[in-house]
């Protein structure tokens, strides 16, 4: 009896032993896991840091190839949204890859948390613009407006936002090219105004010399187009296939500065 009782007293102190190297085994485990999980946030949140810095300060058709795959690779690590900022790169992800429905469904997400967020206004403008130029008729019309309304929202929160204005004149321009007689003339006279003031406030020259060479001024025209090149705001292929410069193509002027800046 007493050799049964040493050997289920045995049995049992091991048990103990056992017992309490698993928990420290699981506790030492989940110390990992935990420790593991906290250095993927980490992670997410500086990618996501340093895709904000680049992103809010160019335009989703803008985007190259390699920040295109950051871009699809962040967004698969923000399965689960929580921030203006998460919604705001899963919404941009979507609009530089023409998803248009799932950007302007983030976009909204980023404006109700985030109701002063300028860039989520400018780039939910773009895409109605961009929608309106493959439409035709009254839902052109109606598509090209909501645009406006949200390049006018994102100025009246930030009254010096050159790229809203920018945006903004491109599109009125697209849209008086859709119109005739007065409604056209008053509809360029509106670009016009916004173009100078996006190139007032530090933005962007070529929509402004895209006017000018719509008026036939040709002096204004050629200083802006070449300001715009110099700062390669546009590839030079773009300017060789817009239309608004189809009475320069021939032009001397015109043709000094698409060498001097061509290679």
């Amino acid at each position: 009896m007493n050799l049964l009782k040493r050997i289920w007293n045995w049995i049992l102190a091991m048990a103990t032993i056992f017992s309490c190297v698993f928990a420290i085994f699981a506790w030492q485990q989940s110390n990992k896991a935990v420790e593991l999980l906290n250095q993927k946030v980490e992670v997410v949140a500086r990618q996501s840091e340093n895709l904000l810095a680049i992103i809010e300060n160019i335009q989703p058709q803008d985007v190259s190839a390699s920040l295109r795959e950051e871009l699809r690779t962040a967004t698969e690590m923000l399965a689960n949204p929580v921030t203006a900022d998460d919604f705001f790169i899963k919404a941009f992800a979507a609009q530089a890859d023409g998803n248009y429905n799932n950007a302007i469904k983030y976009y909204k997400k980023v404006i109700e948390l985030a109701p002063k967020n300028v860039n989520a206004y400018n780039n939910l403008g773009l895409i109605f613009g961009e929608l309106a130029a493959t439409k035709s008729g009254t839902e052109a019309d109606k598509l090209f407006k909501q645009a406006f309304e949200k390049f006018q929202k994102a100025i009246q929160i930030e009254p010096d936002y050159h790229l809203a204005y920018h945006c903004w004149g491109a599109f009125l321009l697209a849209f008086s090219k859709t119109k005739t007689g007065n409604e056209a003339e008053k509809l360029f006279k509106e670009a016009f105004e916004k173009c100078q003031k996006s190139v007032d406030l530090g933005g962007n020259n070529y929509n402004l010399a895209c006017c000018y060479a719509i008026m036939k001024n040709k002096e204004k025209a050629l200083f802006y187009l070449e300001k715009s090149v110099e700062q390669k705001e546009f590839p030079i292929d773009f300017v060789l296939n817009d239309e608004d410069w189809k009475f320069y193509f021939e032009d001397e002027d015109f043709k000094k500065i698409i060498e001097k800046y061509k290679s």
